[in-house]
């Protein structure tokens, strides 16, 4: 874990914080040209960026883990990183923001309820 600016403890407050409200969804993430990258923008120009690098599927003490590096940067206007971040695993608080980023700027929600209409009205 690299962190700049802000101390280590803090940064699971800010993930945590960024889950709910994507959860909530009050924060809106966009995809970008790299499918496993998406950002949020915050008003005062502040970018947050969340990644993931996948890796293959091991055995780890008795169950299958799949290999995942999730990053995570808050940019300056300027583009220059304020907090660098990353965890290991898909079993992290990092690992579920990600996914829930994933979830709202492929806009997941509003496709599986037209299927359902879609699948309503055949």
């Amino acid at each position: 874990m690299t962190t700049q600016g802000w101390d280590p403890p803090q940064i699971p407050v800010l993930l945590q914080i960024l889950l709910q409200k994507t959860r909530e969804g009050k924060l809106r993430w966009q995809q970008t040209v790299d499918e496993h990258t998406f950002l949020a923008a915050q008003p005062d120009e502040r970018v947050i960026e969340i990644s993931a690098v996948f890796g293959g599927v091991r055995e780890w003490e008795d169950r299958r883990v799949r290999d995942v590096t999730i990053n995570f940067v808050v940019r300056d206007a300027d583009g220059n990183p304020l907090v660098e971040h990353f965890a290991i695993g898909d079993n992290t608080l990092e690992y579920e923001l990600y996914k829930s980023a994933e979830r709202v700027a492929r806009r997941v929600d509003e496709e599986v309820a037209r299927l359902i209409e879609w699948a309503n009205s055949v």
